[in-house]
């Protein structure tokens, strides 16, 4: 009997080039050389940390501020196995890619999108966050992985919208994180900076783009009506209610 072998898929671009790059940055760790670290960053870059290696909200600019949170932190931190945990995108010349790693104290993820720069593919920005501590990790039974509302489920973890059908919807990591915030926050009007403020400290990109235009953009792919909408109802003189109720799975 003659036995077919699966073909080896080999991986993307996208993918090829974080992983180099995260590789990179931990070789660079591993061998306390922060100057060589810092210097994977663009001239204009920004890394936002969340507790992971600061133990505070820390927002560093450039190879310069890099340098400076890794020699205060570095020792202490250990920080290892930074890996994706989903496969990269890449559009309009930027890289992306949602992360794991740990430190000598917990376990973190995070979030990374790299450019073409002076010395090949550097960082434009990099978020980490503290999820667990070692030694007070939650039962994982009672992780919640799966959000369910309107027969629709965000998965979590894997950063994931599935429609009613099963199909996955692609969102970005904005439309993401203010759709967590409104999950996380059901049935009840949240103003737009307070809606803007969670999903800042959810992943650090919200930048240049209102509220307004990411719930316009979700309504669409959740194909709410924006004139009758049954999921997120705008309320005048105060923000949005997110109408659903909410399942952890």
């Amino acid at each position: 009997m003659t036995q077919t072998l699966d073909p080896i898929t080999a991986p993307s671009p996208a993918a090829e080039r974080v992983d180099t790059w995260l590789s990179a940055f931990q070789d660079a760790l591993t061998a306390r050389d922060v100057d060589r670290a810092a210097s994977m960053f663009l001239t204009q870059s920004f890394w936002r940390d969340l507790v992971a290696f600061s133990w505070n909200l820390t927002t560093v600019e450039g190879p310069d501020g890099v340098a400076d949170l890794l020699r205060s932190t570095l020792d202490s931190t250990d920080p290892t196995g930074f890996a994706t945990v989903e496969e990269p995108t890449e559009a309009d010349g930027v890289t992306q890619a949602w992360i794991e790693f740990e430190t000598a104290v917990g376990r973190g993820r995070g979030h990374l999108r790299l450019q073409d720069g002076p010395v090949g593919v550097q960082a434009w920005t990099l978020l980490t966050t503290l999820e667990e501590l070692k030694g007070f990790e939650e039962p994982s039974s009672a992780r919640v992985r799966r959000l369910r509302f309107a027969s629709w489920v965000l998965d979590t973890a894997r950063h994931e919208l599935k429609a009613p059908d099963g199909a996955v919807v692609e969102i970005s990591g904005a439309e993401y994180a203010v759709l967590l915030a409104f999950l996380e926050h059901p049935q009840r009007v949240m103003t737009r900076d307070r809606i803007l403020e969670l999903s800042r400290n959810r992943i650090g990109e919200v930048f240049d783009r209102s509220v307004d235009v990411l719930v316009s953009r979700l309504r669409r792919k959740l194909g709410d009506d924006p004139n009758l909408p049954r999921v997120v109802k705008s309320v005048r003189g105060a923000g949005y209610l997110f109408v659903p109720d909410v399942v952890s799975a």
